[in-house]
């Protein structure tokens, strides 16, 4: 973490700051206060809002350095479902990752998690209508494999009939072939 993508995120809370101290100012004038007083608070405020800001910035960078190396030293593949379970119970923000392990989506909230996808229109997604007795690796596995988009349902008894077809099918191809072969070595 950069202290820059760190002040991003507090930009709007700077402004705010900033915007308090406008109201201040002109406060300050329209009563008559003392200009040098005034300034004397200002300087006091802008000190103690940067030792906030650079308190957090490294309170917040040891607790992200401390889960880095902590993900870097995970041996065993459930332990990262584990540490983002600690984590989405105790940390503050968001974390970013990648992983090939579904291990994760059984230890963390569905409405904490969100997939992309190669869709420009629909980039980032969550999967939907999950309730408490759902399994999101199932569910999620489920959406992979049938390739089901937002806009259309399953119809899971139209994939139940292509099934049966399919096996009466197979089973005709099958017995074609048993008795071409008896017919060959009779």
């Amino acid at each position: 973490m950069r202290f820059s993508e760190y002040i991003k995120d507090k930009i709007l809370i700077c402004l705010l700051h900033l915007l308090c101290m406008i109201l201040l100012m002109g406060f300050f004038y329209i009563t008559g206060y003392n200009r040098n007083a005034a300034a004397l608070i200002l300087i006091f405020w802008w000190i103690i809002l940067g030792i906030w800001i650079v308190t957090g910035y490294y309170r917040r960078k040891k607790y992200f350095d401390r889960a880095e190396h902590i993900l870097e030293n995970v041996d065993q593949r459930y332990l990262l479902g584990e540490l983002l379970r600690i984590i989405q119970n105790s940390g503050k923000g968001q974390l970013i990752f990648t992983s090939h392990n579904l291990y994760p989506l059984e230890t963390l909230d569905s409405d904490s998690i969100v997939f992309t996808t190669t869709k420009n229109d629909d980039r980032y997604t969550r999967i939907r209508s999950v309730r408490a007795t759902n399994n999101l690796r199932s569910m999620y596995l489920r959406e992979v494999i049938l390739g089901s988009d937002n806009d259309e349902e399953t119809n899971v008894s139209e994939i139940a009939h292509a099934m049966r077809v399919v096996g009466k099918r197979m089973e005709n191809i099958s017995m074609k072939e048993e008795t071409s072969s008896e017919v060959s070595h009779g």
